[in-house]
């Protein structure tokens, strides 16, 4: 940031082109040294002895000012050499000042700045402030469409409230994804679809075969395990029933009697 103060000027000894050592004062006569600037302040300066000028930018620091870049000069635009004699003091280049004309307008490199607005080089003119959305606490703002943040917010919630429902879903509470319906899970499981009838039938069958499998003692023929066609008897505490011909069973077990007897008679 560049730093500029009235009536800075001090005298120097220093000789050559480089930076220069400031060690007159000029305070008796009503200026002040450049002691007054900021350490590693940015400043604009002339520098002249005899005939001979500087203008340029550089920076002071702790009585030392170093000449940074030479706006112009009677040097070609470069440095002079001082020989020992120079006087330094501060200005306001005319390569750094903007002023208006009588419109009250000024001419800054690509737009002017008027009391009319800004004016770009394609003739474009801004009256009026740029306006942008600005974040809140709670996000940022898209648009102004309040109305519509207010649907959305209202859906949105909606929509979390079916997501984190829980107990048994029904029809309504189906999540569709991309045309996909998909039932919500609940505390029992995943419903794969909403046929609520066909589950509570499903829900029977399953806990009538699962007392035919784990049912224990006599099968009759009703306790037949059906196996992808083929009816195969439950087992029994006395053994595995091939058939449900129990008349067939009785007479078979009366002649292995019968044989065993003559077998071991």
């Amino acid at each position: 940031m560049v730093q500029l103060k009235d009536r800075v000027k001090q005298g120097t000894s220093t000789t050559g082109s480089g930076t220069i050592t400031f060690d007159v004062s000029y305070s008796t006569s009503g200026f002040q040294d450049f002691s007054s600037l900021y350490n590693h302040s940015i400043t604009y300066y002339v520098i002249e002895e005899g005939v001979n000028w500087e203008v340029g930018e550089g920076v002071y620091n702790t009585g030392t000012l170093t000449r940074d870049s030479v706006f112009s000069s009677n040097n070609s635009n470069n440095r002079i050499t001082l020989a020992g004699s120079g006087v330094a003091y501060l200005t306001l280049p005319a390569d750094r000042t903007i002023i208006s004309d009588n419109a009250n307008v000024a001419n800054v490199t690509g737009i002017s700045v008027g009391v009319t607005g800004i004016e770009f080089n394609d003739g474009t003119l801004q009256t009026t402030a740029a306006t942008s959305s600005i974040p809140t606490a709670t996000g940022v703002i898209i648009n102004a469409n309040t109305t519509g943040r207010a649907t959305n917010a209202t859906n949105i919630s909606t929509n979390t409230s079916n997501i984190l429902a829980t107990g048994t879903k029904n029809h309504a509470d189906l999540l569709t994804v991309s045309g996909l319906a998909v039932a919500v899970p609940t505390a029992t499981g995943v419903i794969i679809n909403a046929n609520t009838t066909g589950r509570a039938t499903n829900a029977t069958n399953i806990s009538t075969n699962t007392s035919n499998i784990l049912a224990t003692g006599t099968k009759n023929h009703a306790d037949l395990l059906t196996v992808s066609g083929l009816a195969v008897a439950v087992p029994t505490a006395t053994g595995v029933i091939i058939n449900a011909n129990t008349t067939g069973r009785a007479t078979n077990a009366t002649n292995i009697s019968t044989n065993t007897s003559n077998i071991l008679a």
